[in-house]
């Protein structure tokens, strides 16, 4: 998971109830479906959690921002607004690998503009020592 607010973000529990207000407000469907408490994200970690459970050798790498994001770079609003979007304890879901990644917010978390910054490099070895593990699955005939 890659920035994920798995138990809820702050910034879902302001979202206005309803379709009409949220365009209005610019605000994607998406992130009304990340409020607090919402059973339907409980469910769905409580389901990751169980195949985790069950099957100890799933991988999971769950990375997380730790700079507010300035949303005066994508909204017109004040100056100085800004806001945490996941926050660290949302982040982790309990299990499997977690980096909590300095000098990242929301946005340049997922974006990283070049191979040498720490969130390119974490999910790239994440995923080379995924595929050594399937090389070597697939070499002993599993």
């Amino acid at each position: 998971f890659y920035s994920v607010p798995h138990f809820g973000s702050p910034v879902a529990d302001v979202v206005p109830p309803g379709a009409a207000l949220q365009r209005l407000a610019r605000i994607s469907p998406a992130v009304a479906q990340l409020r607090s408490n919402l059973p339907e994200a409980e469910a769905l970690n409580a389901t990751l959690a169980a195949r985790h459970k069950l099957d100890p050798e799933l991988r999971v790498l769950s990375l997380v921002e730790t700079e507010p994001l300035n949303l005066r770079d994508y909204m017109a609003v004040g100056r100085y607004l800004t806001m945490d979007i996941v926050k660290i304890q949302s982040a982790y879901p309990g299990f499997g690998e977690f980096a909590v990644l300095e000098a990242y917010d929301h946005v340049n978390i997922v974006k990283p503009a070049v191979r040498a910054e720490s969130a390119y490099k974490a999910c790239a070895h994440f995923a080379r020592e995924r595929l050594k593990e399937a090389e070597a699955d697939a070499n002993a005939g599993l």
